[in-house]
């Protein structure tokens, strides 16, 4: 249930820790898309995609110190805490998303939630809203490569 690039948790290990957490209040969740890595992986090779795997995952830890992370897909990221409050939750992620935006390295939606009764739910939700995201922010290629 690890992932040997990242030290994250894999998405197998999801339904068993939801249930850990069900019913806890104050639950943040944050869903992350990094930029463009099929497209490293084609030009660059899989060794330098796994580099920005590493390296993002070290950016994901720094801002979510204590949160519990998931890595869902090749590029695809889920954080849940449990121990933050709303205000110290929104506000990283809102700084995070900004940093995200500056660098243009990923796509993120999240949400926090004093109770949920539907913790699937809530992180559909953040998933939507990292893909509304996503297709405001991301660069294409063109904008990538500087034609």
């Amino acid at each position: 249930n690890i992932d040997y690039l990242t030290g994250f948790y894999t998405r197998y290990y999801i339904p068993e820790y939801l249930e850990t957490i069900k019913g806890k209040p104050s639950i943040g969740i944050a869903c992350l898309d990094l930029n463009d890595l099929k497209f490293t992986n084609e030009h660059f090779g899989y060794i330098e995609g796994d580099k920005r795997i590493k390296e993002f995952a070290k950016i994901i830890k720094k801002y979510y110190r204590n949160a519990t992370i998931f890595r869902v897909s090749g590029d695809e990221f889920i954080v849940i805490t449990t121990e933050k409050q709303s205000d110290d939750f929104l506000r990283v992620s809102d700084n995070f998303r900004k940093y995200l935006e500056k660098e243009a390295l990923a796509a993120i939606g999240y949400s926090f939630y004093e109770q949920i009764a539907n913790l699937k739910g809530g992180i559909e939700y953040c998933h939507k809203l990292m893909g509304e995201h996503q297709r405001k922010t991301k660069p294409s290629y063109s904008q990538m490569i500087k034609l």
